[in-house]
């Protein structure tokens, strides 16, 4: 029987297999080495009687061109309007999880039916506070399958992706809202 000390024992243990090893070193990264922090909140038909909660305050994923982008707009180009804001919010059908922090589109991003991205609707900073609410509540006006996964991006097209994220698959028919939620945290 295998001795474990610790939890870094029981990860490389024959008791976990290889995908949730894979998958707890890949939050432990995120979770070491990133300082900007972004929860996700997403909530179906918000309000009716048909509420459903898809995730609430759940971790996301800052990719690794949106890091530069951050960097470059706060940084680099002062005076300059060359870095656009991360306000455009996009939804996806894509059930492969989350990518690579290397990854620069939005696999399955849905471009139609009141699902397509968007300049989000409120994006809220108050001064002296180290957070950013972006959010935007959706309309489908067609039927939707398996909407599970979202981005913010700095264009309406094409564009930097900033932050992906993963929430629980739902169907929307038209009429059917989606309120995105994602509170963006500096050094917490």
């Amino acid at each position: 029987m295998e001795k474990i000390n610790n939890i870094n024992d029981l990860i490389q243990s024959s008791f976990i297999s290889e995908k949730v090893r894979t998958e707890i070193n890949r939050l432990k990264n995120i979770s070491e080495h990133g300082r900007v922090r972004a929860y996700i909140t997403v909530i179906k038909n918000e309000g009716r009687s048909d509420e459903q909660i898809l995730c609430k305050q759940t971790p996301n994923q800052l990719q690794d061109d949106g890091r530069d982008d951050i960097h470059n707009a706060i940084y680099e180009n002062q005076g300059a309007a060359a870095q656009l804001g991360f306000t455009h919010m996009a939804v996806s059908t894509d059930a492969t999880g989350l990518p690579t922090s290397a990854t620069t589109t939005l696999a399955g991003e849905i471009v139609s039916g009141g699902l397509e991205r968007v300049d989000v609707d409120t994006t809220t900073h108050t001064t002296g506070t180290n957070t950013t609410l972006i959010e935007e509540t959706y309309t489908a006006s067609a039927t939707h399958t398996a909407v599970q996964k979202g981005a913010i991006f700095d264009a309406n097209a094409a564009g930097t992706m900033g932050h992906i994220y993963l929430f629980t698959s739902a169907t929307l028919v038209s009429g059917d809202t989606l309120k995105v939620s994602l509170t963006v945290t500096l050094d917490d």
